[in-house]
């Protein structure tokens, strides 16, 4: 796993020893790749590595603002555990460039506030995930949360800061049946709050995704992903 100094700008890159899935965000994108490959090898060595070259195992909440950590599944599906430590070495290069010329699928969002009955302010939210169908990961089935968070821009980059209902969460998140690869939910918003944000060219809106441990047999807080949206 790596942020590439940008804690909004995730990459992970996970195996069980043949299948290699790589899941990176881009701003307003999130790809994923997955492919039966002889890196899977070079990844599982590395991480193996790491366990005995007198890295510090600690527990995987403290190093969720580190640039690269390597993580290890342990236990079994009732019981999941994970080891983690920090990799100042980082994975070679090569593991990434052998991945450049792979097939990815990737999700797109867009969000436009609108207002029903009773004068409640909502946030539309649609999902939609496009690319070749050789691919055969998803990421619209492996979607199960969807909230809304808010940035502002500082001299050393961003920093998230509190909504008044923080974070603003979708009620529930439901792929549809009828439109394989598309998804819909809302968000209810406080209205003031929200115009008062729109309207400030130092605050950027972003989707906080939450994907189930089938995409990413990950801790729940490292299985989140940002998409950058301009709600209009």
């Amino acid at each position: 796993m790596s942020t590439d100094g940008d804690p909004l700008l995730v990459q992970v890159l996970a195996t069980n020893g043949k299948v290699v899935r790589h899941v990176s965000m881009a701003q307003r994108q999130i790809y994923l790749q997955e492919v039966e490959s002889p890196v899977a090898k070079v990844i599982v060595d590395h991480v193996e590595e790491g366990l005995h070259r007198g890295q510090s195992l600690v527990g995987y909440s403290m190093l969720e603002g580190d640039g690269d950590v390597c993580v290890r599944v342990t236990g079994d599906e009732e019981e999941r555990g994970w080891l983690a430590f920090r990799d100042p070495r980082g994975l070679p290069r090569r593991v990434l460039k052998a991945l450049e010329e792979e097939p990815r699928r990737r999700l797109v969002a867009g969000a436009a506030p609108k207002w029903r009955p009773r004068r409640r302010l909502y946030l539309y939210c649609a999902f939609e995930e496009r690319g070749p169908e050789v691919c055969p990961g998803t990421l619209v089935e492996t979607l199960e949360s969807v909230e809304v968070c808010a940035t502002r821009k500082r001299e050393q980059g961003r920093e998230f800061f509190r909504l008044p209902k923080s974070p603003w969460t979708a009620s529930e998140v439901i792929p549809d049946p009828e439109e394989p690869g598309k998804l819909r939910c809302r968000i209810p918003l406080e209205d003031q709050t929200f115009h008062s944000l729109l309207s400030s060219p130092e605050v950027d809106f972003w989707l906080r995704l939450g994907f189930t441990e089938e995409l990413l047999c990950l801790p729940r807080s490292w299985r989140v992903f940002h998409l950058h949206v301009r709600p209009q």
